[in-house]
């Protein structure tokens, strides 16, 4: 028989706190129940040392998984931790087990000088904190050390460190880390293990963190409430403060201005609402079928023929839930329980059996669907006791029948012929199927005769010991609140609301979600069926390495990759800047290395080889390359040479452009020659003779005749010797005449 448990808890808005006084250099313990506050104290001005917290798994009572911590920690004056079912605290179920948290332990050690000495160095630490291969502390003092030889050995240093314990080898040594900052920068986290001194020791990837020099004096003094201690640790939200900070509300003034109920703001209350009423930001508000006279009237937000009723949001079609027979439920109107169905998504409870029921079980032959799966009767034990187990229907007489079948029905295999018809066959099978003995029974731990909803077993036969077959009773631990369910035998106080069978407070803690630190602590509110926005979505605080900025939590500094074209630009970083809110500059530049085809020269990535023209006049050179020069760090020359192509009125010879034609002057000796073109000839890649000829005029003292310039007077020498003169003088005029013809 299978009984599953299923235990509800709740928070208490009056959580009591047990408080447990611990001397210096002692390890104390406070053990609470669920919703109640567990603290521990360091008397005689003494601080936290370490912590542990865990919670304690019924049944069996064995320990295991962290809860967190509520208030206090290392370096103040004590510890807390709050159990509280389904909160940020102490969740209830264990991943993957069946178990239920049932307490919570909270374990302290106080500074001071532990039992049987220790050189005094608990004045000296810290905490424990996280630790990553990219060591906190970087300077690796010894591998096995004792807490006194390692304080030594970090000598010069700010802190040293206590990690790795040998075990059971030697559980007072261990590796001994040091350095002058950066300890707590992956976080702080509990100490578990000690030496025979009392000295915290580390643990994997864990430091226990101590100061070299001297001991500090936590101060928490003013308005420091979630702030530095300057010991490492962080002062409590419970400082006495300024007025209205830390937790101070001994100054604070009451304000209910347009409010008739809910929170003064001071810890107190503006009011409260009369019963079929729900505080809603301050206002009291009707529920769903009281009476009104306008929508403002109603929780809900409609007034429908002077009744309050919720409306599905999202179903235009659907108008509004009619309180008495739905609830809107994940915005559809869905019927509430005891209401006739006939598919399991019709009820709010999502199972349906003829009406809506509460939850689903196990099967029973009804032909229903009892465990909401789509089926009918499946794995039901149901009629026929066979094999004489007590319990009709399992599959041993189911077997019996198989094995039966065929056979005569004479003597004692007569019981098997269920229908009497003279044959064994799967007509018997199919009675014994058809008729269900089996029945849920519920379990009445408080002896009243109602039975607990959420505890229930399916059984052949009466029902077990502490088992009834109805589930009406609304507090299985008090037989005096048998018919005060909230919800179903009653109601909840205008404060509270119904979480299953109990009346939990509207309101709770919570905690804004914060990356990389502490959120704010703020509220939600319980309205219309569900529990509102957390009131606080801003940072509180940030972890080491981060700043806060407008309620976010950025990182000190950042990796980023300078610009570079064509490779992998360098690491640097970018630091975060408080006043701008943005970071700064990359503080790398150029590249760290380059892609393929390209070599890098001081810092920039080249191309190994690119294309180049050759140079040509008149024309289009040839195309080639050049090569880039890691050595010089330039491109050397282009491997093309002359034109390819010439332009119009050029002709290509020998990869040069030459002009088709060119002008030219005739040679003209004493004048000014004559004016003609000389034409290329592509053969012999030689310009023709010029067209030109001749002279077109003369110099002063020159006369042109037939293209040439003559002089227009010269000397001569008569030729006259053993001649008379006058043939001397004829030879003369004979000479001029010859020349100006």
């Amino acid at each position: 028989m299978l009984v599953l448990v299923i235990v509800v808890f709740a928070n208490s808005a009056n959580a009591a706190t047990s408080n447990t006084d611990c001397a210096e250099g002692s390890t104390c313990s406070s053990t609470v129940n669920l919703n109640d506050i567990a603290k521990v104290t360091c008397i005689n001005g003494k601080t936290v040392e370490s912590i542990s917290y865990r919670k304690i798994y019924f049944p069996g009572g064995a320990e295991g998984g962290d809860c967190n911590l509520y208030q206090g920690g290392v370096g103040q004056g004590s510890a807390s931790i709050a159990c509280f079912a389904q909160s940020a605290y102490c969740p209830t179920r264990p991943s993957g087990g069946e178990a239920y948290n049932l307490d919570c332990k909270l374990t302290i050690k106080c500074s001071g000088s532990a039992a049987g000495g220790g050189g005094g160095g608990a004045s000296d630490f810290i905490g424990c904190f996280n630790d990553q291969s990219s060591r906190a502390l970087p300077s690796k003092r010894g591998g096995q050390e004792t807490w006194s030889s390692c304080k030594s050995q970090a000598s010069g240093y700010t802190y040293f460190g206590m990690q790795y314990p040998q075990g059971d080898d030697d559980p007072n040594t261990a590796e001994c880390w040091a350095g002058n900052s950066g300890y707590d920068r992956y976080g702080s986290t509990s100490c578990s293990r000690f030496d025979s001194s009392g000295h915290a020791m580390g643990d994997g990837w864990v430091n226990a963190v101590y100061r070299t020099a001297s001991s500090c004096t936590a101060s928490c003094t003013g308005d420091r409430c979630g702030q530095s201690n300057g010991c490492g640790g962080t002062c409590p939200n419970d400082d006495v403060g300024a007025c209205g900070k830390c937790g101070n509300t001994a100054c604070c003034t009451p304000n209910c201005a347009g409010k008739n109920c809910g929170d003064n703001g001071c810890g107190g209350s503006c009011g409260t609402c009369s019963s079929g009423q729900t505080c809603s930001s301050g206002t009291c508000k009707k529920n769903d079928g009281q009476s009104c006279s306008s929508n403002s009237d109603c929780l809900g937000g409609f007034c429908i023929s002077n009744l309050c009723r919720s409306c599905a949001p999202l179903l235009g079609s659907c108008g509004c839930c009619y309180y008495d027979t739905t609830e809107c439920t994940g915005g559809l109107c869905k019927l509430k329980n005891g209401k006739t169905c006939s598919l399991n998504n019709q009820c709010t409870s999502g199972y349906c059996d003829v009406t809506c029921k509460d939850s689903c079980r196990p099967e029973v032959c009804n032909n229903a669907d009892e465990d909401c799966d789509g089926s009918y009767d499946e794995g039901a034990v149901c009629g026929y006791d066979l094999d004489g187990d007590g319990c009709g229907g399992g599959p041993s007489d189911f077997n019996l029948i198989n094995s039966k079948s065929g056979l005569s029905t004479s003597g004692s295999n007569g019981k098997y012929d269920l229908n009497a018809d003279g044959q064994i066959n799967i007509e018997d099978k199919q009675l014994m199927a058809d008729n269900a003995v089996a029945s849920t029974y519920f379990r009445d731990s408080d002896g009243d005769t109602y039975g607990d909803r959420l505890v229930y077993t399916s059984v052949c036969g009466p029902a077990p010991s502490g088992y009834v077959s109805n589930y009406d009773d609304c507090d299985d631990t008090s037989a005096s609140k048998s018919s005060i369910a909230c919800g179903i035998c009653g109601g909840c106080s205008s404060s509270q609301h119904c979480d299953t069978n109990n009346c939990v407070s509207n309101s709770k803690s919570c905690q804004a979600l914060c990356s990389n630190g502490l959120g704010k602590l703020g509220t939600k509110t319980w309205a219309n069926g569900a529990w509102g926005l957390c009131s606080e979505t801003a940072c509180a605080s940030c972890n080491a390495g981060y700043t806060l900025y407008s309620g976010t939590c950025n990182a000190n500094s950042k990796s980023c990759t300078a610009t570079c074209s064509s490779g992998t630009g360098k690491t640097g970083t970018k630091t975060f800047s408080a006043a701008t809110g943005a970071y700064g500059a990359c503080s790398a530049t150029g590249c760290s290395s380059c892609g393929t085809g390209y070599t890098l020269y001081s810092g920039t990535c080249n191309a190994n080889s690119k294309s180049c023209t050759a140079t040509c006049s008149s024309g289009t050179g040839n195309t080639g390359t050049q090569t880039f020069s890691a050595t010089a760090g330039s491109y050397g020359a282009c491997s093309a040479t002359g034109c390819s192509l010439c332009n119009t009125g050029y002709t290509i010879y020998g990869s040069a452009c030459y002009a088709n034609s060119k002008s030219c002057t005739s040679t003209c000796s004493s004048g000014t020659a004559n004016t003609g073109t000389q034409t290329f000839n592509p053969t012999t890649g030689e310009y023709w003779a010029c067209s030109a000829t001749g002279c077109s005029s003369c110099g002063t003292g020159y006369t042109v005749y037939g293209g040439a310039c003559y002089v227009n007077s010269k000397s001569c020498t008569a030729t006259c010797s053993l001649y008379p003169i006058r043939w001397c003088m004829l030879c003369h005029l004979k000479e001029l005449h010859s020349n100006m013809l």
